[in-house]
């Protein structure tokens, strides 16, 4: 075997053969076929580049979809497009696209570099493999229904009397990456309901910002930072809660076609206070329904109550959380007792039941930047020195990275910031898909 080649040497005299005076043209004639084999493959590669296709308001939809000729609609882009193309869009503002019932093809539609681009409400139906990238919703909202692979990345939705800012209903391998929910008046940020035809599967919030869901044009709406009915295998990391309506992550499976809740990860989140002064977590399991289960709620900053509301909540696990701010909080014993594990956090109250590993330090939230700032966009739970959360959270369990993507040192600290991680420890970019797929 020489070169991945079987390779059969003749047996022959000392004298050169006919056989082996041919074997240097031979040989040149094999590297000359090679080469030309290479030129082949770099050519074909080439022919498979992707297209960039153009979306204007300005376009019109029997056009090419080109530079000088741009069309008018995203789904028609789509149409022409092929897979892994490129649709780019630029900037003003456009009505909900529909994008419903396209799969077949993966395609990227994407904000020109610098353009402000808004739409009227972002509506994808039994779609697969899209991607959208720096859009912002304005006075509508993002609908997810039976979708499989969706990106959204850098979107903004804000809104006024819309249900909710985020709907997803079924959607399998969904992803939002550094997307930003608010303000909305009134709404729940997120909602994730059941369908006849499924829930929702592996759904990651990655560096969400969300902020200042209100009520003041129907004091009586109830709204969440986040609602889930149903659902397996959902993430939020990362991200920041504040300002949230009546509280933030709420779960409760009461809703027809009734269905589990289970496998679900909050980390490196920072949890403000509500609008109502309701609860940061609210996990909530109504009488009959399916199983709630699989929480695994570690390095994450809360400056108000986490509640669990029955003990046949099953598998939540608080590891290595900050929980600060919570002087009126009389039922720390409750969560404990609810939880199948508390150990490795930090919290500012008395908390009867949690075991050694946890330390209950009355001053923690003297040691944050902002924790109650009249602008959210001034909300900074970072620590600061001194910090008794410094070096706090469990050794042996926590995330690589705190939420600014540097990297944790062991003893790791509790909640969702590493205080002495410095700028040479930056984790380098990632393709942030590859990671949660």
């Amino acid at each position: 075997m020489a070169g991945g080649l079987d390779v059969k040497t003749p047996s022959v005299s000392s004298e050169t053969s006919p056989r082996h005076r041919n074997s240097r043209p031979t040989a040149l004639r094999t590297l000359l076929a090679t080469a030309i084999c290479f030129l082949c493959v770099v050519f074909v590669d080439l022919s498979l580049a992707a297209t960039t296709f153009y979306v204007s308001t300005t376009g019109s939809d029997s056009a090419a979809c080109t530079q000088t000729a741009p069309c008018k609609t995203l789904a028609r882009a789509y149409q022409v497009a092929a897979s892994a193309d490129l649709v780019e869009v630029a900037a003003g503002r456009y009505a909900d696209p529909n994008l419903n019932n396209l799969t077949g093809k993966s395609v990227t539609f994407r904000a020109a570099s610098g353009a402000s681009v808004t739409v009227a409400g972002i509506t994808i139906h039994n779609s697969a493999n899209l991607e959208l990238d720096d859009f912002s919703i304005v006075n509508s909202n993002l609908d997810v229904e039976s979708g499989t692979n969706i990106t959204l990345r850098r979107m903004k939705v804000t809104n006024t009397g819309i249900d909710q800012g985020v709907f997803l209903s079924n959607v399998q391998h969904f992803l939002c990456d550094h997307c930003e929910i608010g303000p909305l008046d009134p709404g729940d940020g997120i909602d994730m309901w059941p369908s006849n035809s499924g829930v929702s599967n592996d759904v990651v919030f990655d560096g969400l910002w969300m902020h200042d869901l209100t009520y003041n044009t129907n004091p009586s709406f109830h709204q969440d930072a986040v609602e889930i009915v149903a659902g397996t295998n959902i993430i939020f990391r990362n991200s920041k809660f504040y300002n949230t309506g009546t509280q933030g992550f709420y779960t409760r499976n009461d809703v027809a076609p009734f269905s589990p809740i289970n496998t679900v990860t909050l980390e490196n989140n920072w949890f403000g206070p509500a609008q109502n002064g309701y609860y940061s977590i609210q996990l909530d399991l109504q009488s009959g329904a399916p199983a709630v289960t699989g929480f695994t709620i570690r390095n994450n900053t809360f400056t108000q109550a986490v509640n669990i509301n029955s003990p046949n909540i099953g598998g939540v696990n608080f590891i290595g959380n900050l929980f600060i701010g919570l002087s009126g909080w009389g039922n720390c014993s409750g969560l404990v007792s609810n939880a199948a594990l508390f150990i490795y956090n930090v919290i500012d109250v008395s908390c009867p039941g949690a075991n050694a590993t946890n330390k209950i330090a009355t001053n923690a939230a003297n040691y944050v930047v902002n924790m109650s700032p009249a602008l959210s966009s001034n909300f900074d739970l970072h620590l600061k020195a001194g910090s008794p959360a410094i070096g706090a959270a469990d050794p042996a369990s926590y995330p690589q990275t705190d939420m600014d993507g540097q990297l944790r040192t062991s003893p790791p600290d509790a909640g969702a910031d590493q205080f002495n991680a410095t700028a040479a420890n930056l984790k380098p970019p990632t393709n942030l898909a590859a990671i949660v797929r």
